[in-house]
């Protein structure tokens, strides 16, 4: 059969629609880098404040190769999700403002860098904690610093809730805080200011852990303060 021009026209414009349909899209190529995401959230992490005498390690989790994202006109923006509080473990929103808004959601381990408490031989469970049993070496630890002690005075009257190896970390989470006062006990108080310290007797009237605050009582005066444990026997209050 033979067709007009018209005919003719009209078949080619419906082979090209179809050619135009079945044509599979391809990635932009300028899409944003997946590895910038994550190093804009390691980045976030790391600018928190480091542990004293340590540094903060952020290890972003890698994202999922197929996501592709637009090109972002300005700088990729972090912050952290939740409460806005470092954990071992956050979450930090990577922005994009323009030209198309969007927002990837990275997971962030974090880890310290820093001088810890090491034993200096096998600590059975329940062992009474000395400053001499450890030392400390700087280590790369989980989580954040404040997960670990930092002065060995400190564990004078605690006890290891596990056992712990001759090298080993010591966390906080294994520390068994027993009370060095007892409520009833006889103690020192003492005053303190930049030019005098006096000493009293006083009768503690709580029991006390480490740089805990108690009421203890003047044994003379019979006057009520709240004091900071300093020993196991010995409680301090500023003038």
């Amino acid at each position: 059969m033979k067709m007009n021009a018209d005919q003719r026209f009209l078949l080619g414009a419906i082979a090209a629609s179809a050619l135009l349909f079945c044509r599979p899209v391809l990635a932009d190529v300028d899409a944003t880098s997946l590895e910038a995401i994550r190093k804009v959230a390691a980045e976030t992490v790391q600018s928190r404040a480091a542990p004293a005498g340590g540094r903060l390690i952020a290890n972003a989790a890698t994202l999922d190769p197929r996501l592709q994202l637009a090109p972002c006109a300005g700088a990729l923006r972090g912050a952290l999700a939740g409460d806005g509080e470092l954990h071992d473990t956050v979450t930090v929103a990577v922005r994009c403002e323009a030209p198309v808004r969007w927002t990837v959601y990275v997971r962030v381990a974090v880890s310290s860098e820093l001088p810890v408490l090491t034993a200096r031989r096998l600590l059975p469970r329940g062992s009474a904690l000395l400053a001499t049993d450890f030392e400390f070496r700087p280590r790369v630890v989980n989580g954040l610093g404040s997960r670990y002690p930092t002065n060995p005075q400190a564990l004078d009257g605690a006890r290891l809730r596990l056992p712990l190896n001759a090298g080993e970390v010591l966390g906080n989470d294994m520390i068994e805080q027993l009370p060095l006062i007892r409520r009833g006990q006889q103690v020192t108080l003492v005053a303190r200011s930049s030019a005098v310290e006096i000493r009293v007797n006083a009768t503690a009237l709580a029991d006390g852990r480490a740089d805990q605050r108690i009421q203890v009582q003047n044994q003379n005066s019979r006057q009520i303060v709240e004091a900071v444990v300093r020993g196991r026997d010995l409680v301090e209050v500023s003038l």
